[in-house]
């Protein structure tokens, strides 16, 4: 029930309210909220009685909570509560009975179970007994929604620790992702509290990235799928050190603590996949995907076609390995999901690369910086970039699809400019030695400054007269090592200064960067 305001009225660009309107939510309801898109645009929820919860993180009592532009909320109670709102919206907010969320709470009560049992098992079992669960389904259906509130579930438990794996290099839009990373990359962060918002940057550490360098997975697909290899093997690393830091931290409390019972405890993953497109080919790499990553549990949302389609693929699976099949779990889709089009997903994807250079409220200042060509390595993957697959007439592939191949960029070009690169984590100089035993005189005139030449510099023109060609390299060591590593960061060529031998970037520090390697991204580009 709303209470009567006279300071709410309906305006062009939404629904606009000055002073707090109030709603009184019984018990399993939820109160939606969506935010004016506006950059000015604001709003405030705060609970005056009961109890309630936002992706799954309980809301304090008279506590005023700041919304930002473009959010999509719901507010779920248990028990019953007054919720508060004020500011602009896209629509007046709304109360709504029907909500999956019983569901997801099921759901999580068995995860716990689950977690509970691994935590009783000795120490070197407990990694992969934790469980791993993999959230997939269409666009625009509450993947994210489902995830951050199974996450929340699970992070109130005194102690667990739990990684968030973002595998969908198109979106972008999970928690903390956008903090670290922009578009085209897939993310893992351990998270050791409940989110409030899907920037909340205080609930993550050890934000580790990997730069795809395309918007849809299946652009490349062999490199997809070996970036989920890595990430599964850093996974891995992860949960063995959180265990041993829990059997350190049991046994040096006392001499009659037990080491298999820690305080501090692995909970597993969750990992949101790309969104699943109704295609042969799209569920032919989901089910790559999920065979890579081994979860526990897979959460299809909404789709029974595709819980059909995974279903049966399960059940005429012959395991040689006796490993245990994954569960298959579907959850409705939440009424409160906004479909978003193709305009509003761009805009999306041009405020998160806006975000991790200035942050979301222009309080971070990138710095720009020159470098020569001689102090970098440009490669991208898989060659050429490529156009989307779509373009092409149906039927028809990319020969050069599914390859694996590094290539490096003799010359600097005018395709440069606006491309948003990353700088990788990869041992500079293994993969130089492994890249100068092969071709050292053609590594070598790559990484000169070219020649002046007087009649460009008469003419006024900044570019070199000779064409050299990319290096393609398919050392699998090469390959192995740039595509394994994360990231440090990423940057924004602004400028190419061809005469000079040198680039322009916005770099997120000042400073030299920590690496020669650039990853320079195949069909990324962000004009400011």
């Amino acid at each position: 029930m709303e209470a009567p305001s006279s300071r709410a009225s309906d305006t062009a660009s939404g629904f606009g309210a000055e002073e707090w309107l109030g709603f009184d939510l019984r018990a399993e309801s939820e109160l939606r909220v969506e935010v004016s898109d506006e950059i000015q645009s604001s709003a405030q929820v705060r609970l005056a009685r009961g109890t309630a919860e936002a992706l799954g993180r309980e809301l304090a009592l008279d506590q005023t909570y700041d919304l930002r532009p473009g959010t999509r909320l719901g507010f779920f109670t248990w028990h019953g509560c007054r919720l508060e709102v004020r500011g602009m919206f896209q629509v007046p907010p709304y109360v709504a009975d029907e909500t999956p969320a019983p569901m997801v709470l099921n759901l999580h009560s068995v995860l716990q179970r689950q977690r509970e049992e691994a935590r009783r098992l000795p120490r070197n079992g407990r990694s992969s007994s934790a469980p791993g669960v993999a959230i997939v389904g269409p666009h625009d259906s509450g993947k994210l929604t489902v995830a951050a509130t199974l996450a929340a579930y699970a992070l109130r438990h005194l102690g667990a620790r739990l990684a968030w794996i973002d595998l969908d290099p198109g979106a972008g839009f999970g928690p903390c992702s956008r903090l670290v990373a922009v578009p085209g990359s897939l993310t893992m962060v351990s998270l050791h509290r409940p989110l409030l918002a899907l920037e909340d940057a205080s609930a993550f550490e050890r934000p580790l990235c990997w730069h795809f360098g395309h918007l849809q997975s299946d652009d490349n697909r062999k490199v997809y799928l070996m970036l989920v290899e890595a990430i599964k093997q850093q996974f891995s690393a992860w949960a063995e050190q959180v265990d041993a830091k829990a059997a350190t931290a049991a046994s040096s409390l006392d001499g009659n603590s037990d080491p298999n019972e820690p305080g501090l405890y692995n909970a597993g993953y969750i990992a949101v996949l790309p969104a699943w497109t109704d295609t042969l080919e799209s569920f032919d790499l989901l089910e790559a995907t999920l065979a890579r990553l081994s979860p526990t549990c897979v959460v299809v949302i909404e789709s029974e076609r595709l819980h059909a389609l995974l279903r049966r693929a399960r059940d005429t699976h012959t395991d040689s390995s006796s490993r245990r099949l994954a569960e298959l779990v579907r959850i409705p889709k939440s009424g409160g999901v906004v479909p978003r089009d193709i305009s509003a997903r761009r805009r999306e994807r041009s405020m998160r690369f806006h975000t991790y250079f200035y942050g979301q409220s222009r309080e971070l200042h990138p710095h720009p910086l020159w470098v020569s060509s001689a102090d970098l390595v440009l490669y991208r993957v898989g060659g050429r970039a490529l156009a989307p697959i779509t373009a092409l007439p149906l039927g028809e592939t990319f020969s050069d699809q599914d390859t694996a191949e590094i290539e490096i960029l003799t010359e600097l070009s005018d395709e440069l400019l606006h491309a948003v690169c990353a700088v990788s984590q990869a041992a500079e100089q293994d993969v130089l030695a492994c890249l100068q035993t092969p071709f050292p005189s053609a590594l070598a005139s790559a990484l000169a400054p070219p020649e002046r030449d007087a009649t460009n510099e008469a003419n006024g023109t900044n570019g070199s007269s000779t064409t050299l060609q990319p290096i393609r390299v398919g050392n699998s060591a090469v390959v192995a090592n740039l595509l394994y590593a994360p990231v440090f960061g990423f940057v924004h060529i602004t400028a190419v200064d061809r005469y000079r031998s040198r680039l322009r970037l916005l770099a997120p520090s000042p400073g030299k960067l920590p690496s020669k390697l650039v990853h320079v991204s195949s069909d990324l580009r962000w004009i400011e």
